[in-house]
């Protein structure tokens, strides 16, 4: 074994070795005496302990040997932290963000195993501890037993075992010049497109540096309940946080905004969440005149890989055309640590938003009544309390129809789901399929061509609930 003042000789090969500053080293006895240590000062090896599962000893700061135990786990020791615990391999066998694995965080730099497309040995700088941020390539191939250590105030040491090539590598390095190491390939990503039917704008939350207003700058902003007393000259924004069904209070406002969050949940499919982003806004329009706020979900949660967070995004337009009434998109969030500041695909996506919104036109918010409010006017915003869907389809099933590109809709009763031509909902004997039978799918809505007019129906399956 070879330390940095002279080689020291070692009676059998040592597994998951571990050293220390002060020239000591303990590992595995590779023959099953269990731990062995090994002092700078002689060349004989005591055994020290039994050598349960991997890593099986570590050095603290203050030379202490501490050996692995069942109450650690199978995987061992891997590490001391900033603060002086201790790390086990089970704790640190994937990294909160999901992109390494076997990985020491030390001085805000994580160190480990690439977990997505086994790349090597990877450095990545972290935004806050346990965060997430940019990974830069430290060493290719098949990389095992990543020991890394901090020295400071700006020194890296890592050592790396490439068990395939038979050997091992070792690095010096200090935090300025990982920069100059190259950085992980992004992975493509499918961006989503916007279109919108009626004027929008966009004020995302968190909103410096994105160029726009910060949603909160439009009034007081809440996620609890709707204030007691509201300021008479200012505008509230009632926010539910959350993904549970909510009816906005009837003491809102014409003035006010009512936000919806349109949020993944992992506990759900993309489907699913659509379909509960388009259901819970539609409750929400039905039950107040003011209007409504979309704020969908540009941040990846510490558990959202960035295309997931783009295939949500892919269904805003459909639910922001549900009502001329959403008039406001706010993204969250902008200038925040796992949002769209750091992701450059989300800062892609962002920009598209903006573009379509642009396209679309300025929304018009209901105006504050001044010191002296005139006789009550309806404005527009206000009667359009109807969205522009004639219903929620409950079906149990579908299939193609005859109809290139269009589907029947099975109900739970068996018959057939069938638009009349005033827009109001009918079914028909099963195997019917005639033009009022034949609906057009476009994300979680379908449109049919009754009476030479369209109408354009939510699809709500219940294939899956009890009966």
């Amino acid at each position: 074994m070879q330390t940095e003042h002279r080689l020291i000789p070692t009676d059998e090969p040592l597994l998951f070795t571990r050293g220390h500053p002060s020239g000591k080293f303990a590992g595995q006895s590779s023959a099953g005496r269990g731990n062995i240590e090994y002092q700078e000062a002689g060349g004989s090896g005591v055994v020290v302990g039994d050598g349960y599962g991997e890593n099986t000893s570590l050095y603290l700061r203050d030379g202490t040997l501490i050996q692995g135990a069942r109450p650690y786990g199978s995987q061992g020791l891997r590490y001391q932290a900033d603060d002086g615990s201790v790390v086990t391999g089970d704790q640190s066998h994937l990294s909160p963000d999901g992109l390494l694995a076997d990985y020491t965080e030390l001085h805000n730099i994580r160190v480990g195993q690439d977990q997505i497309a086994g790349r090597g040995a990877l450095v990545q700088v972290l935004d806050r501890p346990g965060g997430t941020g940019p990974r830069y390539i430290l060493e290719s191939g098949d990389c095992q037993f990543i020991r890394y250590t901090f020295y400071p105030p700006n020194l890296l040491a890592v050592y790396v075992v490439k068990l395939p090539e038979r050997q091992a590598v070792a690095f010096w390095f200090t935090l300025e010049e990982i920069a100059t190491l190259p950085p992980y390939p992004a992975a493509p990503v499918v961006q989503p497109a916007f279109h919108f039917l009626h004027p929008v704008s966009v004020y995302p939350l968190f909103a410096a540096g994105s160029g726009l207003p910060d949603l909160r700058s439009l009034g007081e902003y809440t996620e609890g309940a709707f204030p007691t007393a509201p300021p008479p000259r200012q505008r509230v924004i009632l926010v539910h946080d959350g993904i549970s069904d909510w009816t906005p209070p009837p003491t809102l406002r014409p003035w006010d905004l009512v936000g919806v969050e349109w949020y993944r949940d992992p506990s759900e499919t993309l489907q699913r969440s659509v379909m509960r982003w388009a259901q819970q806004t539609l409750a929400v329009l039905a039950s107040t005149n003011c209007l409504v706020v979309g704020i969908p979900m540009f941040y990846d949660q510490l558990r959202w890989t960035v295309q997931q967070i783009l295939d949500g995004l892919a269904h805003l337009s459909d639910i922001v055309n549900l009502s001329r009434r959403i008039a406001l998109v706010a993204p969250f969030a902008y200038d925040r640590a796992n949002g769209i500041r750091v992701h450059p695909e989300l800062q892609v996506a962002f920009r598209n938003l903006v573009a379509a919104a642009d396209q679309a036109g300025a929304a018009t918010l209901v105006p504050i009544p001044g010191p002296t409010p005139p006789p009550t006017t309806l404005h527009e915003e206000q009667i359009m309390a109807t969205p522009q869907v004639s219903g929620i389809i409950h079906y149990a099933s579908k299939k193609p129809s005859s109809q290139a590109g269009c589907s029947n809709y099975i109900l739970p009763s068996g018959r057939v789901f069938s638009c009349q031509g005033d827009g109001s909902a009918g079914d028909r004997d099963p195997g019917t399929d005639g033009p009022w039978e034949q609906g057009q799918e476009s994300g979680a809505l379908t449109t049919f061509r009754a009476g030479g007019a369209l109408y354009t129906w939510l699809l709500a399956p219940v294939d899956k609930l009890p009966g």
